[in-house]
């Protein structure tokens, strides 16, 4: 077992290594594979309180290892049924959260930090059934991951009786856990009852799982390579995403907190007409056009801000607004989101602000009269995210820039002007 643990390994010398440790064989058997090989890691053990006196003694147990064998440790103990019913989530998911969460906060203190878990080919196989049975997608049936948010199972390809031998022959002690002997949990169920009488059915059933798992991880990862192809950076092109078969839509919004079983509703989307919406817990998703649109769902902050008449710069949004005055009028080149003004028909402070429903703006060139901006924002195709964060400047109360896209006619400069005033949109 050591050769083969040793050519699956393949750390990076820089890594901080930590390893999720109960004390059963499983965990104890990966410590001791780390330490002969002299592969420094650091011990991470959770006392979920669910077995008394027993949870106690695991939690002693991994202490007096450590320090036997000079390893690094720290443990955790949580009031898991306390949490459970807090957190609404039944004891073995809530204890599941509880101990990666807490994992977590190790990993992110250093950007090569790594977590190791002891799951090993027949948890993968339990997994593969459990996810079946919920009515899983593909990588469901991928068995357990390898290597995702930086977590890693050096045991996937060693099955339950190699590491059980295993430890046999190297005296590796371990403490048992009575709960995997009980059948009141779905995993144990499978484990005891329903993989053993399937291996009676089929020569190899372990071996044969491992290679069907390993194809469908193959396959689902080179769909989710494939497809990030198609992906920009909020947003995606409807006549890209049509060159996709549609059970597969969800996968490109996947980030975005769509999954499968969204499906139906991604194709209703990206189907239905302009300025439709799809909201996830996370995202809203806005059909424009020849466009999907991503937006992060949080209220967008409204601005109210004054500009004095030496006011240099302002922050707005994602952007900022620059006012400067020009004095030789003649020298003036006009760009691109930015506006040029009459100073004198300007009255200070000026006001930058959200838009309104019933504001209104005289064109650059209408003589007389004017136009609801919320009209001007329809004809300049204006998409729904664009118009949460759409200002307008004003002075007097009079609208004398819809930023970035129209100037009003009242203050914009003519041949009388002596003096002109800039105001520039930069975005970031």
């Amino acid at each position: 077992m050591y050769t083969k643990f040793h050519n699956q390994i393949d750390f990076n010398d820089r890594s901080k290594i930590y390893l999720a440790i109960s004390g059963g064989i499983d965990s104890m058997v990966l410590s001791h594979l780390l330490h002969y090989f002299k592969i420094e890691h650091t011990l991470l053990h959770c006392n979920f309180n669910l077995r008394e006196e027993a949870s106690l003694k695991d939690e002693q147990f991994i202490i007096d290892y450590a320090r036997s064998k000079d390893i690094p440790y720290h443990t955790i103990s949580f009031d898991t049924i306390k949490e459970s019913k807090v957190r609404k989530l039944n004891t073995q998911e809530c204890a599941r959260v509880l101990r990666y969460d807490w994992f977590n906060t190790f990993l992110i203190q250093h950007q090569s930090s790594i977590l190791l878990t002891a799951h090993h080919l027949d948890d993968s196989i339990e997994t593969f059934f459990i996810n079946t049975l919920r009515g899983t997608g593909l990588k469901g049936l991928s068995g357990i991951a390898n290597g995702k948010n930086k977590i890693y199972r050096p045991l996937l390809k060693f099955t339950k009786d190699e590491i059980t031998e295993f430890a046999l022959s190297q005296n590796i002690i371990f403490r048992e856990d009575e709960s995997n002997a009980s059948d009141n949990y779905l995993r144990n169920k499978l484990r005891h009852n329903i993989i053993p009488d399937l291996k009676k059915l089929s020569t190899n059933l372990t071996n044969k799982m491992d290679t069907m798992m390993s194809e469908l991880n193959d396959i689902d990862l080179f769909i989710s390579n494939f497809i990030k192809t198609f992906i920009s950076e909020h947003k995606f092109n409807l006549e890209k995403i049509n060159t996709i078969p549609e059970f597969m839509w969800y996968k490109l919004f996947s980030e975005y907190g769509v999954s499968r079983k969204n499906n139906s509703e991604i194709i209703k989307l990206i189907k239905s007409h302009t300025g439709s919406t799809y909201e996830t817990e996370s995202h809203t998703l806005l059909k424009d056009r020849q466009e999907v649109l991503i937006s992060k769902n949080e209220k967008v902050k409204s601005i109210d801000l004054p500009v004095e008449s030496d006011t240099p710069i302002i922050e707005v949004y994602d952007g900022k607004l620059m006012f400067e005055k020009i004095e030789n009028i003649k020298n003036i080149t006009f760009s691109e989101n930015s506006a040029y003004l009459d100073l004198d028909k300007l009255q200070f402070p000026l006001t930058v602000r959200n838009w309104r429903k019933g504001d209104k703006i005289q064109p650059l060139g209408m003589k007389n009269g004017s136009k609801l901006i919320s009209d001007v924002l329809i004809n300049k195709k204006i998409n729904q995210f664009k118009k949460e964060k759409q200002l307008i400047i004003q002075s007097n109360n009079k609208v004398i820039w819809l930023v970035d896209l129209m100037v009003s006619e009242k203050f914009a400069l003519s041949k009388k002007t002596k003096t002109a005033y800039k105001i520039s949109s930069i975005k970031y």
